[in-house]
């Protein structure tokens, strides 16, 4: 069985952070390793950034198939509601992290 020269792993682990683990350990693939890291991790962060922003934005759309008069609304509300969402996130990570560690 041939391996290609682009698989990489870690002990059977695979995973953008199991090959980030590989520089230390890869010295001549290291230019490589950190290219396919780097765009791995823009991909993890791009669709953490956009894949809650699309879900508040198709749930408010919805709302045009039951009443086509509030299509004026949809953006306004879906920004208005991940802001609140991002500065709730904020609040409760630190209200936990207090919590935790008292």
């Amino acid at each position: 069985m041939s391996r290609s020269p682009c698989v990489s792993d870690n002990d059977g682990e695979g995973g953008i952070l199991a090959l980030m683990a590989l520089l230390g350990v890869k010295k001549q693939q290291r230019p490589t390793i950190v290219a396919f890291g780097l765009f791995g991790a823009a991909l993890i962060y791009g669709d953490g950034a956009i894949t809650p922003a699309i879900s508040v934005l198709s749930a408010l759309e919805g709302l045009n198939m039951a009443t086509p008069a509030l299509q004026h609304y949809v953006v306004p509300a879906a920004v208005r509601s991940c802001s609140h969402c991002l500065q709730s996130s904020q609040e409760g990570r630190r209200r936990s992290g207090d919590f935790l560690a008292r």
